[in-house]
């Protein structure tokens, strides 16, 4: 029994070992790359398909209708813009049509709720934008190149309806935050 279990040295045997072991690392660390550049890819793509998808919904007919309704808004307000101030530059016009904004989405609420349905359908797209933007599904460039002028109106059409809304008592104050804070990460662009 006396060197039943004594090892015996194979030298062959252990170099055989010592390279699979070393070669097993490199398929490994190999592996470990083509699994990252294959997470990346899957990652951009499911980022595109998501991008593809609000495309799909800004340009389907629910948000297609709201924004008819907020080319005629646009039309009332500049109107009544013009009678305040007929000879007002660009940026001022669209000062004056805020609150002007303001009065008929206002009305649209209390006389037309249908109407104003399509135009919280509307805001609502944008607070899933923003939801989106803030946890980091889309970037801001990503959304500003496909979205930037429709976000910056929303400031011009809801703005101080938005704000009129969220004095409201029952209101938490948060409402349409997202699509707020979306405004203000669109503006510097």
């Amino acid at each position: 029994m006396d060197g039943y279990f004594t090892l015996i040295e194979h030298p062959t045997s252990e170099y055989i070992f010592w390279w699979s072991q070393s070669l097993l690392l490199v398929l490994a660390a190999i592996g470990a790359g083509i699994a990252f550049f294959q997470l990346r890819t899957i990652g951009n793509q499911a980022r595109a398909t998501l991008l593809l998808e609000l495309d799909r919904r800004f340009e389907s007919t629910k948000l297609s209708d709201a924004r008819s309704i907020l080319r005629q808004i646009r039309e009332e307000a500049m109107a009544a813009a013009r009678k305040v101030k007929q000879n007002a530059n660009d940026a001022a016009l669209l000062e004056l049509m805020k609150p002007e904004c303001a009065l008929i989405i206002s009305r649209l609420r209390r006389e037309n709720p249908p109407t104003y349905a399509k135009l919280l359908n509307y805001l609502g797209f944008f607070e899933t934008v923003g939801v989106m933007v803030a946890r980091g599904y889309v970037t801001l460039g990503e959304i500003s190149w496909l979205l930037r002028a429709a976000i910056l109106d929303i400031e011009i059409y809801f703005g101080d309806h938005i704000t009129e809304r969220r004095s409201e008592p029952g209101n938490t104050g948060a409402l349409f935050q997202q699509t707020l804070d979306l405004i203000e990460k669109a503006r510097p662009l």
